[in-house]
């Protein structure tokens, strides 16, 4: 938030600098409120496009938590061949509290992702994502694909 160097005078004196207070957030108490989360595709997402998920981490007094560090995750919701990408996958939240990151799926699956901050050891999920798969990646169950060479 900043710092800040408050004048004091007792009667008959001069202004007197007190010792500086320094302005951060509330870091036992930071979270990603739900209003201030981006929503996610209500239907499905076409492979290989990318979606952009945000949030802003704050604290109870409404301070911003500016440079901290997140990790965004995901958890598969249904059984996947390959995991969807985040991109980034860490990093820090900009001067305005917010995270932001791209998320896309070549492999078709429903996914949970999630945002953690590191400062107050706090996370929030989003709802489900679900990513349509290239019609290449779909194998039919309990069978395994082989490749013929061509002559």
């Amino acid at each position: 938030m900043g710092s800040e160097t408050p004048l004091f005078r007792l009667d008959l004196f001069e202004f007197e600098h007190a010792s500086s207070i320094d302005l951060i957030a509330d870091y036992s108490s930071l979270s990603f409120p739900p209003a201030l989360r981006s929503r996610v595709p209500s239907g499905t997402v076409p492979a290989g496009q990318e979606v952009e998920l945000y949030a802003t981490l704050i604290d109870q007094f409404g301070n911003l938590g500016k440079n901290s560090l997140v990790d965004w995750l995901t958890e598969p919701n249904t059984s996947i061949v390959a995991e969807p990408v985040i991109r980034p996958a860490q990093g820090l939240t900009d001067q305005h509290g917010v995270t932001r990151v791209f998320i896309s799926s070549a492999t078709a699956g429903k996914f949970t992702f999630s945002v953690l901050s590191h400062a107050g050891e706090k996370n929030a999920d989003f709802p489900d994502v679900t990513f349509a798969g290239n019609p290449t990646d779909v194998r039919p169950a309990g069978r395994t694909l082989s490749v013929q060479e061509q002559r």
